[in-house]
């Protein structure tokens, strides 16, 4: 089968890397504050260049795993060593080699749940999806936890499939059975609740599995070896003995959260409808409940419904949280396709089932394309690409950096501000505005090119540039961005607008 099928893994994943490569490039930023403040900052901190008191408060509560963030910094310091000194450079090669890393444990993935698809037609479709659902690429270059924990365990997951159907004489098939569990120890280290995933899956192997009582325990001992691995990382973070994972969970489920930001058992539906793009994202909820209902005895079934019911009950969880299980669902998407096919079959026939089938399909990859090219030249994150903006096009000791509320890139509020400082040059001057009239002040600065930095919700309050003195030279996201997403993904009065005063020459 591997050699029938090794064109459509080569084409397949070929374009995946060149994908996977564009999105990271170009993908600026983070899907959440706590890619970049829990570890690239934390990573910072030991190369000492921040504080503890420039940090989050989940480094005094001590819940952020020491794993990532020593990766970080192990990359941050080759990068020093080999002269890449600007940081947009160093954390897009970090999103390429994510990105690759998710890729490896892909096609892991595909070759380990491939036989189980008995439709043959729809082995192509099934390795051509794994790495190119819409989705992916973005949630691959990510350098999160949820999405290196996710990897982790399909790479794990993958293992014990191929260890439990020794299919071929390669060595990947005999992998002793401590080696996927030290990677799932290492994903419950970097995401805690891949804790419920992972006993899921044992539980699994000895129902279903019926798998011996010494693999469990060589499993076992691999995950214990893997949160040790997690621990001594967190040891070297922290400067003494904390278990961060165990943390992490007590705080999801028992840390205070405004009545504001609870969500209601429904709101998963929603998000899953919105997140995965209208039309794929109906595919997904279909096919998901319906391969829970028809295959609850299936691995895949295991490790999926109960994470998401656990996730139903916290309260206030991200889509973010989900992403471990993104990587599965271009499998419960062909085998629900499987089902779909055999059952049409049978009751309208091989005409009516071909039409139905095949109209689904054009329209599913139609969205998934549009949404591969939006999603693979957009920032994750508006404010970072502003920041990129503003270091491509200018010297920071040539400008004088002017922001309304609410309106520096360079920091968020969680309540209190917190610095980027891994994107914040030495000698910006920067200067926070009230009022618009403020900006008068700095006419007479001849020394600096100014800039002056607005939210769209600040300009639609009233804080308007004077268009005969400001050029408007950077929008973070275009208005065609929002005609195309409707406001879905991100808000359009969340996007920083950047102006420069047309006394000074333009530099580009």
């Amino acid at each position: 089968m591997a050699a029938i099928h090794r064109k459509d893994y080569i084409y397949a994943y070929l374009t995946a890397v060149f994908i996977y490569t564009v999105t990271a490039v170009f993908s600026v930023g983070y899907e959440r504050a706590s890619e970049h403040f829990h570890i690239i900052e934390f990573a910072l901190f030991k190369m000492g260049i921040n504080q503890p008191g420039d940090l989050d408060g989940l480094f005094a509560a001590h819940i952020q795993s020491g794993f990532q963030p020593f990766v970080a910094y192990l990359a941050l310091q080759s990068f020093q060593f080999l002269g890449l000194q600007n940081p947009f450079t160093q954390i897009a090669i970090i999103r390429i080699f994510m990105g690759l890393f998710c890729l490896a444990a892909s096609l892991l993935g595909v070759k380990a749940l491939l036989p189980s698809i008995k439709e043959e037609s729809l082995h192509i479709p099934l390795i051509i999806l794994t790495p190119l659902l819409w989705f992916l690429p973005f949630i691959s270059v990510r350098f999160s936890p949820e999405t290196l924990s996710g990897s982790l365990f399909l790479m794990a997951f993958s293992l014990v499939l191929f260890r439990r159907n020794p299919l071929s004489s390669s060595f990947i098939y005999k992998i002793p059975w401590i080696i996927p569990g030290v990677l799932m120890g290492l994903a419950a280290d970097s995401f805690s609740l891949m804790a419920i995933v992972i006993v899921s899956f044992i539980f699994w192997l000895i129902i279903y599995g019926k798998e011996k009582g010494a693999h469990i325990a060589l499993l076992i001992a691999g995950i214990a070896a893997g949160l040790a691995i997690g621990t001594t990382a967190s040891y070297w973070l922290y400067g003494d003995l904390y278990f961060p994972y165990l943390n992490n969970f007590t705080h999801l489920l028992y840390a205070p959260v405004p009545e504001k930001s609870l969500t209601p058992w429904y709101y998963w539906l929603l998000e899953i409808f919105m997140s995965s793009g209208f039309i794929v994202g109906i595919v997904v909820l279909l096919c998901l409940f319906s391969f829970w209902i028809w295959h609850i005895k299936n691995p895949v079934t295991w490790i999926t419904m109960p994470f998401l019911a656990f996730c139903v009950f916290l309260p206030d969880v991200k889509i973010c949280t989900l992403f471990p299980l993104a990587f599965f669902i271009p499998y419960i998407i062909i085998y629900s396709a499987q089902d779909l096919l055999i059952s049409t079959e049978k009751y309208l026939g091989p005409r009516i089932s071909s039409f139905g089938f095949h109209t689904i399909t054009i329209l599913f990859l139609l969205a998934n394309s549009l949404f591969i090219f939006l999603f693979a030249f957009k920032p994750a994150d508006p404010d970072t690409a502003t920041i990129r903006f503003v270091d491509q096009q200018y010297n920071a000791e040539d400008i004088l950096f002017l922001y309304a509320d609410n309106s520096n890139p360079y920091e968020i509020r969680n309540p209190e501000p917190i610095w980027k400082n891994f994107y914040l040059p030495a000698h910006l001057e920067m200067f926070h505005l009230s009022q618009p009239g403020e900006v008068e002040a700095f006419y007479s600065r001849r020394d600096k090119i100014i800039l002056l930095c607005v939210r769209k919700s600040a300009l639609d309050a009233g804080f308007k540039a004077d268009p005969e003195k400001f050029i408007k030279v950077f929008e973070s996201l275009p208005t065609e961005y929002f005609m195309l997403t409707s406001n879905y993904w991100e808000k359009d009065y969340e996007a920083l607008v950047i102006y420069q005063y047309h006394n000074c020459k333009l530099v580009y």
